[in-house]
């Protein structure tokens, strides 16, 4: 249990590592040892936590912006152990950042299909990230509806189905997907709301449609 917990934090490290400045990358690697150590002292001497070596190989292949090699180390891994889902995740949240889109979309697929419930679902999140990334709205916004019933990626999911229907002009939709969010994100977008009102209101006087078009501008201003 203490490994697995150890290489999820290792993993969330692999994440986001390479898009800090060299400064940050340096206290980030000295981080991840000064917390190996504290868990260690915690746990007694006889327990202290290791990463696997090559999890350090990789993360000095990151900071030296050698990404190939951290790629395969990360791969290699992965494949050496398979309840190491979590360092899948972050390959994959690698290949994407890189614009390896395809390489991620394999990964996160890999994942939805063999995961349980909790790990398929955190899969069909980071699949539909690829597929934004890959400009393929229309496979992203169908996971992203189906995740909007999941409680965990709900809010994230229904934030970015706003964000698709907004780069596609369509009002409606944004609209509607806007309400089902919290209500304080709501209260704090409120403007946003008002626009696409607006450009609902705008829409019904092309249609020919003035009463519609009043109601809409009534609701905006509230």
């Amino acid at each position: 249990m203490r490994r697995r917990y150890t290489l999820q934090r290792a993993s969330c490290i692999v994440s986001y590592v390479f898009e800090l400045p060299p400064f940050i990358l340096a206290l980030a690697f000295i981080a991840v040892g000064a917390a190996a150590w504290y868990l260690g002292r915690r746990n007694g001497a006889a327990r202290t936590v290791r990463l696997p070596r090559d999890y350090y190989i990789g993360l000095d292949h990151l900071i030296n912006d050698r990404f190939d090699h951290a790629a395969e180390i990360f791969a290699r891994m992965a494949a050496a152990d398979g309840d190491a889902a979590e360092i899948q995740f972050a390959l994959g949240s690698l290949f994407r950042r890189r614009g390896e889109v395809d390489r991620a979309i394999a990964i996160h697929s890999r994942l939805q299909a063999s995961g349980n419930a909790g790990l398929r679902d955190k899969a069909a999140f980071a699949l539909a990230l690829d597929y934004l990334s890959a400009g393929l709205m229309d496979r992203a916004e169908r996971l992203l509806e189906e995740l909007a019933a999941s409680r965990e990626h709900r809010n994230a999911a229904l934030d970015h189905l706003v964000r698709i229907y907004e780069s596609q002009g369509d009002w409606a939709n944004a609209l509607k997907i806007f309400r089902e969010l919290p209500p304080a994100v709501q209260q704090e977008r409120c403007r946003i709301a008002a626009h696409y009102l607006c450009e609902l209101a705008e829409h019904a006087l092309l249609q020919g449609d003035t009463e519609r078009a009043r109601t809409l501008l009534r609701q905006a201003r509230t």
